[in-house]
């Protein structure tokens, strides 16, 4: 019943709800083993599902263990995805991406096409991460195509959501607001709301680039009330982003950007915290405060080396270019 009730509350996105759910179900005694591997990806999927990460290492720890004794495909794959998704988190793409492939051959071999299908949208992600955005899309493609197999809603969405991003990106409008428009309309229909927070945010970004302001304003808000509503710090912190990125928010762009700068922080999200304060920085280089944005540039140069993201590496050194340009070595 808790394990139930758990998978209820959680597709919902009702966070706490959904952890003392699962704190019920990790106080029983001598759980049979079917149901425990059950239980440790359910508290690694909450886990990873809302940047809980100080609250994964022991259940995935365990979730291995118990998975190489009894030859279990499925849990090698549940432990490599997650493993996976914490290299995500450290901006390390190329390794999430070797790892996702080693726990998508597990997941294959388990025949599970959900999981399969979460690792192929994954992957894609991090080929657009670092700027590789036509393979990118080939796994997205490949992730929607299965998902609509197996009949995932959430997973259908989440795919749509992804490419209706992707199109953006590549200057497909028309393309990217079908798909998002249509993302949105099932993730209401269904009560996704972690989903309905992100797609908010994506077409806000259309209205954004279609210099809409006030519509984009009103998305971004939406999102954020749903963020907030629901605890998830990492959507919280693209809300907050983005916000800071409108024309009319200029003036408390900083406080904006600051509340961004600590949600990413407490999702541990290395790329997020990066735009974060690389966006500061560009935004006092329009008003003007050259230096400070230059010391905000050189606060960051140790974090970047350590990111793989292709384009927030090129848009970090176009930033540093543009503090030289004016604030000369003297």
């Amino acid at each position: 019943m808790l394990h139930c009730r758990f998978l209820s509350h959680f597709a919902l996105s009702e966070r706490d709800k959904a952890l003392e759910d699962l704190e019920g179900l990790s106080a029983l005694p001598d759980l049979p083993r079917a149901l425990e591997l059950e239980h440790l990806f359910d508290l690694c999927n909450l886990a990873n599902q809302f940047s809980l990460w100080d609250r994964i290492s022991r259940p995935l720890e365990r979730l291995e263990q118990l998975s190489k004794e009894t030859g279990y495909s499925l849990g090698l794959a549940q432990a490599g995805y997650f493993r996976a998704a914490l290299l995500i988190n450290e901006g390390k793409y190329q390794e999430a991406v070797k790892q996702y492939r080693i726990a998508l051959d597990s997941a294959r071999r388990a025949g599970n096409g959900d999981l399969e299908a979460e690792i192929l949208n994954d992957i894609g992600f991090c080929h657009r991460r670092m700027g590789q955005d036509e393979l990118g899309e080939s796994y997205y493609v490949r992730s929607l195509r299965l998902r609509e197999k197996t009949g995932n809603l959430p997973g259908i969405a989440e795919s749509m959501n992804n490419l209706g991003l992707l199109c953006q990106n590549t200057k497909r409008p028309k393309e990217a607001e079908e798909f998002l428009t249509k993302a949105l309309k099932l993730e209401t229909t269904i009560g996704d709301k972690m989903g309905a927070g992100y797609t908010l945010v994506n077409l806000g970004y259309i209205f954004t680039e279609k210099k809409s302001r006030h519509q984009a304003e009103e998305l971004f808000r939406r999102a954020l009330d749903i963020r907030a509503e629901i605890g998830d710090n990492l959507g919280l912190g693209y809300c907050y982003l983005q916000l800071a990125h409108i024309a009319e928010y200029q003036g408390r762009a900083e406080e904006l950007l600051e509340n961004s700068h600590r949600c990413f922080s407490s999702a541990g999200d290395l790329n997020g915290q990066l735009q974060a304060r690389m966006s500061l920085a560009e935004i006092l280089l329009k008003s003007g405060d050259s230096a400070r944005a230059a010391e905000i540039a050189r606060a960051l140069s140790g974090r970047i080396e350590a990111c793989s993201d292709g384009p927030t590496r090129r848009r970090y050194h176009s930033l540093v270019e543009k503090c030289r340009e004016a604030v000369p070595d003297k």
